[in-house]
């Protein structure tokens, strides 16, 4: 198993490479989500030696968090939980950045909410 500081020097490594092979067509997406996600302030958290935390803060402030664990924690790789949390983290991304088609904007309900 790599040293933490090791694996955390890793963390970005780039994975655009098998999408174009697999999903030509959710190229533009992905390298869009991977490009945040490589501007973003990551932070990676390693709990009782089978727990990997990572929080992810984009540049407009939003905060994404996934976990990844392990039963045996002496058959831990850290590496594997990184890269696990990394896949959570960029899928999550995708589900906020994927454009939405609006058939029709007039029949949209427009709504406002006063703070008291």
């Amino acid at each position: 198993m790599k040293g933490l500081d090791e694996v955390l020097r890793d963390v970005d490594g780039d994975l655009v490479e098998a999408w174009h092979k697999f999903q030509p067509d959710l190229v533009f997406e992905r390298e869009f989500a991977t490009n945040e996600y490589k501007k973003a302030e990551k932070a990676i958290h390693l709990d009782y030696g089978n727990l990997i935390i990572m929080s992810v803060k984009l540049q407009n402030g939003y905060i994404l968090v996934e976990h990844s664990i392990c039963m045996d924690p002496e058959k831990s790789d850290v590496n594997k939980g990184i890269e696990i949390c990394k896949e959570k983290i960029l899928s999550k991304l995708l589900e906020i950045y994927r454009p939405v088609e609006i058939k029709d904007p007039k029949k949209l309900k427009k709504f406002s909410i006063k703070a008291k």
